[in-house]
């Protein structure tokens, strides 16, 4: 029998219906990735799969046996210190090992009427303490935490004192030790630099149980997915193959809707014009006939494709080339941040090249972003450059009494481009007309992003862009920044971002940057990289 198992499956939020007919199954060492749309419903998956609420239709069936890790469900104790939390992730460890103590209470005793039973009890339960990793649990431990970006220094610390970042890294370290059969990882990514990605990837790859993980990080789908699930496009899909495979069939069938729509579309004008034409008069008979052919067609047509199905496309923007050879020149740039000060810098970059900034967090990423854009001593930019800066403080600087279209005129985007372009960053026209106090963080973020974007600007800084970014955004967002026309320097945790894009990367190692011609995955085979 599955572990779990799902029979036509619905959910349903308020009076939308989310999914209907989601049937699937789920054993030992399948990776299954959920993909889609922010508020395509695959937290609610998540929690009917937890067991936190019923389905709204269908029936879903676990093992009896069966052990869950939700990573949404996990919040850091703020009794204890950190240490203390991840240390405690497996329920079953110190059950075991007070078993294994009173049982070795139990043999000590000489009068025991039957020591055969009691030695072969002790050898099952110390079995599963040994499996578990009970012998070597401190190890793991410092190995989870380490992995999953949380240095020691902060080992000592109550959990009330980490940032929102830093909790998520110690619930999803929780996972990772819970001992659990299933893991539940509802964007595991997030607030995760390159070396936790990483390690995480090698941690799935190692774990014998099932996962089913929802991810907007292009990379880490195609490295650890084995199966792909999704119903974005108003169906329900279960693929085997990596997200990649999922991709191009995904293509094949938009491009079948397209033209099966399209040769529909035909048709029926070129009916219509019969019918409009001969309506009245002696053929008025053979005109009532294609009415009636038009209607059999409307009932077998395909429905008209989704926008959001479309490819991305470069797209026409505010940018503007820069004349000359160099973008930038940085030389002998020192970079400090309250005590820390960070050995100097020095590299030039061309007047069409994007550099990818890649390191863990702390190493001082967003501190030479605000260096190069205030022009500290050492950075010399080319005469014409016109910086347009995106950062993480972006969106709380949008005024809150005024609309989202009216800001978009005022940064110089004519209506119907902020509709169209809005429309593909989940900024429909609805919301683009109302005032933007009462949006969230993510639909604010993604307005000041486009600003940046769309602006008369010939050097492009990105702190992050890809924060608050579904998968078919961050195909967007690749296919603009592809087509910019000036210098692009961006910071980012998107791998496949920074391969598509980059032409140099500044990338953090032993205690410094260094700097190379080239994307990240290529400057990673460099001797000291």
């Amino acid at each position: 029998m599955a572990w779990l198992k799902a029979d036509s499956i619905t959910l349903v939020a308020g009076d939308r219906r989310l999914v209907q007919d989601a049937t699937f199954r789920l054993d030992p060492g399948d990776r299954i990735g959920l993909v889609g749309p922010n508020g395509m419903g695959k937290t609610t998956l998540f929690r009917v799969i937890s067991g936190e609420r019923l389905p709204d239709g269908g029936h879903l069936d676990r093992s009896m046996d069966l052990t869950i890790a939700a990573l949404d469900q996990l919040h850091p104790q703020s009794e204890g210190t950190v240490w203390d939390t991840a240390a405690s992730a497996n329920p079953r460890l110190p059950h075991l090992a007070a078993d294994m103590r009173a049982l070795e209470t139990t043999m000590a005793d000489p009068s025991v009427p039957d020591l055969d039973a009691v030695l072969a009890r002790y050898a099952t339960v110390q079995e599963e303490f040994e499996r578990l990793g009970g012998y070597t649990w401190e190890a793991q431990v410092r190995q989870a935490l380490e992995g999953a970006g949380l240095s020691e220094s902060r080992y000592g610390d109550s959990p009330d004192l980490l940032s929102g970042g830093e909790r998520h890294r110690l619930a999803l370290a929780q996972v990772v030790l819970s001992g659990a059969d299933l893991w539940l990882l509802d964007e595991p990514t997030n607030h995760l630099d390159v070396g936790a990605m990483e390690w995480l990837e090698r941690t799935l790859g190692a774990f014998s149980g099932g996962v089913l993980m929802a991810s907007h990080d292009r990379r880490f789908l195609e490295r650890t997915a084995t199966r792909i699930m999704t119903w974005e496009d108003g169906f329900f899909w279960l693929l085997t193959g990596t997200y990649r495979q999922y991709q191009h069939l995904r293509r094949e069938r938009t491009q079948r809707i397209a033209d099966e729509w399209a040769r529909y579309s035909e048709e029926r004008a070129r009916l219509q014009m019969y019918v409009d034409r001969y309506r009245e008069g002696n053929r008025a008979t053979m005109a009532k006939s294609r009415m009636h052919a038009i209607a059999r067609l409307d009932r077998a047509a395909v429905a008209p494709p989704d926008r959001t199905m479309t490819a991305p496309r470069r797209l026409a923007h505010g940018g503007r080339e820069l004349g000359g050879t160099l973008a930038l020149i940085v030389d002998g740039l020192t970079l400090s941040r309250g005590p820390r000060t960070w050995s100097p810098l020095q590299f030039k970059l061309p007047v069409k090249a994007c550099l990818g900034i890649v390191g863990p967090n702390g190493s001082g990423k967003t501190t030479l972003l605000h260096a190069l854009a205030e022009s500290a001593p050492g950075v010399r930019w080319n005469p014409d450059a016109v910086i347009s800066w995106y950062d993480q403080e972006a969106a709380s600087l949008l005024p809150e009494n005024a609309t989202g279209i009216r800001l978009a005129h005022e940064e110089g985007m004519d209506r119907e481009t902020a509709y169209r372009l809005g429309a593909r960053f989940g900024l429909q026209r609805e919301l683009l007309d109302s005032t933007v106090g009462a949006w969230s963080g993510g639909e604010r973020s993604r307005l000041a992003l486009l600003f940046a974007l769309m602006s008369r600007s010939s050097v492009l800084l990105l702190d992050e862009p890809t924060n608050h970014l579904d998968l078919r955004m961050r195909e967007e967002l690749e296919a603009l920044l592809s087509g910019y026309p000036g210098a692009l320097i961006m910071v980012s945790h998107d791998r496949e971002l920074l391969d598509n894009v980059s032409t140099h990367t500044l990338w953090w190692q032993d205690d410094a940057f260094h700097f190379a011609p080239g994307t990240y995955s290529t400057v990673q085979h460099r001797p000291n990289a």
